[in-house]
């Protein structure tokens, strides 16, 4: 009866308490559970390596979404 979906927006977000605000739809997802662990745990371990690269993740993060750095 029922189908599992997944939706695409674009959104701001509230800097004081990370809320997101103004939604628009982009797009609805088919949902698929199914994922290859190992590929998964590939992804992890090459995304860990270029994450420890940088010196301040939230400073950095701060600066990628257009924050002030406090």
């Amino acid at each position: 009866m029922f189908k599992t979906y997944g939706v695409r927006v674009r959104a701001k977000q509230n800097l004081a308490d990370g809320k997101p605000f103004d939604l628009k739809l982009i797009d609805y997802i088919t949902y698929n559970p199914n994922y290859s662990e190992h590929k998964l745990d590939l992804l992890i371990e090459r995304a860990s390596k270029m994450w420890n690269q940088i010196p301040n993740v939230d400073s950095w993060l701060s600066e990628i979404r257009g924050g002030v750095n406090g």
